[in-house]
């Protein structure tokens, strides 16, 4: 699946919100900002940022943001309610397969502490 519900997806409202006060963990290939939610008994969010920067055809950037929302809607049973998280992919991430992708969002979500098991 390479789109998220829609419950799930961070609104532009939210995003910008996000940036400004929010907790920034850092992986080899991602970062991840997250916020709280101001329910907290509401569906966590998630979003998936690639840059030009990044990556400069949008076929590689699309690419890289559909296997990380793909990975990030398999943890979704598994994630608390009540946060807004945003993945930012580095330049380190192109090229990279959805294993590793996997993995790595799966470490940083843990590592956020907002994984239940």
């Amino acid at each position: 699946l390479s789109m998220l519900p829609r419950a799930r997806r961070v609104t532009r409202k939210l995003f910008d919100g996000l940036l400004k006060g929010s907790q920034a963990l850092h992986s080899a290939h991602f970062s991840l900002r997250l916020g709280h939610a101001s329910d907290p008994k509401e569906p966590s969010r998630f979003s998936v940022v690639v840059s030009s920067q990044v990556l400069k055809k949008s076929h590689d950037r699309n690419l890289l943001k559909r296997r990380t929302r793909a990975a990030i809607h398999a943890m979704l049973p598994f994630v608390k309610n009540g946060y807004t998280v945003v993945f930012f992919a580095k330049k380190t991430s192109a090229g990279l397969n959805f294993i590793a992708i996997s993995n790595e969002v799966d470490a940083l979500l843990r590592k956020a502490g907002i994984v239940l098991v």
